[in-house]
């Protein structure tokens, strides 16, 4: 008879956990089967962590997490191990669990902390995300990737918290009006479901955590950091404990957090789904030297969505470009990579968004764009207008509206456009 899957146990000052580790080779495919999310989100009181890396052969590692040892046994036994992933492993001894989940050769951890924003004594907090530096170019090899997620329902008390800082921001303007937008931006994702998501980048060595350190920090300035924050909320730090245990942070540090920062910590389900459905070993439809066809242009906020247009197109057959991928890949500063990159291409596709009104760079693309007389088609992501500067520039190209038609019936119809204006 197989033995059972071998259930850790943790503590903390004030509880103790169980954690169940299993372990694939990284699929060229989804890194997560959609079944098994499936069953990972009917299940709130289990805290999953996934773990991606590139470290001598491609490998996903997922940490389920839970306060009963019960609900972890059950979970195993009745579902993830029905064969959905071939090669899987499962520990059967505290040395096997030790093991698969030992850190030694990615010693090296970047994590990010949105608690660290202040403005004349009050939290605050801005969009980032770190997966956005290797989504899309896959991981290099020595670095990884782990997300750990805790479930976050709304209810009335979380609603009446969010509508009062909201209403404390619009009486008392204590930021400057594009940081307080943001701040609003952000708290209203706590109105739905969401996920608090700790992310963290490993590596194999401290040059390499360093080189990807500037990477963000050039994109962060670049982006979110133009509207007033002066660095990226990210630590550098061992934080092997949490990792190997897969325990959130909001478990462990029993963190309370304040609302802006609880709020940049939240994922939505769909942004989740799309993590997940990402492939570790970067695709290369549509990457070649080839010139670019179309122009992406987003806020930093809208990654996941931008990246999903991305991929749809490059299935179709286009040639894409978006940042950061295509200027790392470049070697070229902001500067310089997004003019010559809009030389390059034959029509910009930009997605409209709250966090888009209030983006500093998608007008100045928009500028060199439309200075090129080149076609634009804008996909509203909800029912709102363009504002801003955005309410002028955009007031003549075509319009696709996302939120009415659902992702895939809105990319087949973005197709059609792009093919219709012989692009």
């Amino acid at each position: 008879m197989k033995a059972a899957t071998y259930t850790a146990q943790f503590g903390t000052s004030s509880s103790e956990f169980y954690t169940v580790a299993l372990k694939w080779p990284a699929p060229h495919g989804p890194m997560l089967p959609a079944d098994w999310w499936r069953i990972l989100r009917a299940n709130p009181d289990v805290d999953p962590a996934l773990r991606i890396a590139a470290e001598k052969q491609p490998t996903v590692l997922l940490l389920l997490t839970a306060e009963r040892k019960e609900t972890l046994q059950a979970l195993v036994t009745d579902h993830l191990t029905a064969g959905t992933i071939s090669e899987l492993q499962q520990p059967h001894s505290s040395k096997a669990f030790d093991a698969m989940t030992d850190l030694a050769m990615l010693g090296e951890h970047l994590r990010t902390h949105h608690e660290g924003y202040h403005r004349d004594g009050q939290p605050l907090a801005c969009d980032f995300r770190l997966y956005s530096v290797w989504v899309g170019q896959g991981l290099a090899d020595g670095v990884g990737y782990q997300i750990s997620l805790k479930a976050h329902p709304t209810g009335p008390e979380q609603k009446r918290r969010v509508l009062k800082y909201i209403a404390w921001l619009d009486l008392e303007q204590p930021f400057t009006e594009a940081v307080r937008e943001l701040q609003q931006i952000l708290c209203r994702r706590l109105l739905e479901p969401a996920w608090l998501a700790d992310e963290y980048l490993l590596f194999s060595n401290e040059e390499q955590r360093e080189a990807w350190q500037e990477r963000i920090l050039i994109h962060f300035s670049e982006t979110t950091g133009r509207i007033g924050f002066p660095g990226a909320p990210f630590e550098a730090g061992d934080f092997s404990d949490w990792l190997t245990t897969g325990c959130h942070t909001l478990r462990d540090c029993e963190i309370e957090y304040s609302l802006p920062a609880e709020a940049a910590y939240a994922f939505s389900e769909d942004e989740i789904v799309w993590l997940a459905r990402q492939n570790l070993v970067a695709s290369t439809t549509g990457v070649p030297d080839s010139q670019p066809n179309i122009f992406i242009s987003y806020a930093s906020a809208d990654f996941a969505r931008a990246d999903a247009t991305r991929q749809y197109l490059e299935n179709k057959g286009w040639r894409c470009w978006i940042a950061p991928r295509d200027i790392d890949t470049g070697g070229l500063p902001y500067t310089e990579a997004i003019p010559q990159a809009i030389q390059q291409v034959s029509a910009v596709v930009v997605l409209l968004s709250p966090s888009a009104n209030l983006s500093v760079h998608i007008p100045r693309e928009l500028d060199l764009a439309l200075e090129r007389k080149l076609p634009v088609v804008l996909l509203r992501l909800f029912d709102i207008l363009p504002a801003g500067q955005l309410e002028y520039l955009l007031r003549t190209c075509q319009w696709l509206d996302v939120f009415k038609q659902g992702h895939d019936q809105a990319m087949s119809e973005l197709d059609g456009r792009l093919r219709s204006l012989g692009v």
